[in-house]
């Protein structure tokens, strides 16, 4: 069987090599296709807006991962989880048809396929956090400053040695060049720094400053929102043990069924070998593993920190 699975491994790559086609532009040009949406008549537009039609999971979960990618500014991972998805489901089967359980082809090589997506976003909650946490410092510190000068460009560069983040850098570096050397439209600049990061409090924090700029009376009015930060941050850490505590005992307890599989053969070899050959003890362990990567998935799903919306 594993032979049968090599020969299937090298016909495949022998495909891509005969229409001169790598793996690596076959993977990307599959996220080009998911990247691509499908132009909707204004029928289907309006019926969209009527009636959102709920996501399937995997879809929902790609485009979740694609959104968080985006907000860290690091789309070029996408392409990279693709081929280590492909690469983890066909483990997964190798696995399963190691073990001579064609029950769990199914289960281990879907979940394992979905293992990078997952991590990726609960790696990108965490990733979302640290941004926010500079970003913070960035617009108080700028901020603390264009109220003292009433100059956001000089703001600014005073305070680009403080941000240490690159995205967050970066851009406040973009819009010093873009209001200093390319273009003298100070608003114009604001509004594309406004959208190079994907944050509503960073976002309310320039709409005052587009209106300050028309009215420096209203620059008292960007204190109170660079205040917003600290306020989700500090329900963030009240909360911090109420959102966490039940995923950490779910692990503790997946970890606890999965190791009870080893632990039968110390135990009692019968059960173990009836769990392991026998074609009701595959169908057993397949569908205890099904529905432990369905509950991962719906733990990491429900498991999300506190954001603020506008």
């Amino acid at each position: 069987m594993l032979f049968r699975l090599f020969v299937i491994v090298l016909l495949l790559l022998g495909s891509f090599l005969v229409i001169g086609l790598t793996p690596i532009e076959y993977i990307n040009g599959m996220a080009e296709l998911l990247k691509s949406e499908k132009e909707l008549t204004m029928k289907q537009k309006i019926e969209a807006l009527r009636k959102k039609k709920k996501e399937k999971a995997f879809i929902g979960l790609i485009t979740e991962v694609k959104d968080i990618l985006d907000y860290i500014n690091q789309r070029e991972l996408f392409t990279r989880l693709c081929v280590i998805a492909a690469l983890a489901a066909l483990i997964g089967t190798v696995v399963s048809l190691s073990i001579n359980n064609a029950f769990l082809i199914a289960p281990l090589s879907i979940g394992a396929a979905v293992a990078p997506f997952l991590y990726m976003k609960f790696r990108g909650m965490q990733m979302k956090a640290a941004l926010n946490e500079e970003l913070e410092t960035a617009i108080s510190v700028i901020t603390t400053s264009y109220l003292r000068s009433e100059d956001i460009i000089r703001a600014v560069q005073e305070n680009l040695g403080y941000i240490k983040m690159g995205n967050i850098k970066k851009a406040f570096e973009e819009f010093v060049v873009d209001a200093t050397l390319i273009n003298p439209d100070l608003l114009l600049a604001l509004e594309n720094l406004q959208g190079k990061i994907e944050n509503d409090i960073f976002k309310e924090w320039v709409d005052e400053l587009l209106a300050c700029q028309n009215d420096r009376n209203l620059k008292n009015t960007l204190t109170p929102i660079v205040e917003k930060f600290s306020d989700v941050r500090i329900v963030t850490s009240e909360m911090e043990e109420l959102i966490y505590a039940p995923a950490k005992q779910f692990i503790l307890m997946c970890v606890i069924v999965i190791g009870v599989v080893p632990l039968f053969y110390f135990i009692n070899k019968e059960w173990f070998f009836a769990l392991m050959t026998t074609g009701a003890g595959k169908l057993v362990l397949s569908i205890v593993v099904a529905i432990i990567i369905y509950s991962v998935a719906g733990v990491i799903k429900v498991t999300k920190p506190v954001e603020y919306r506008r």
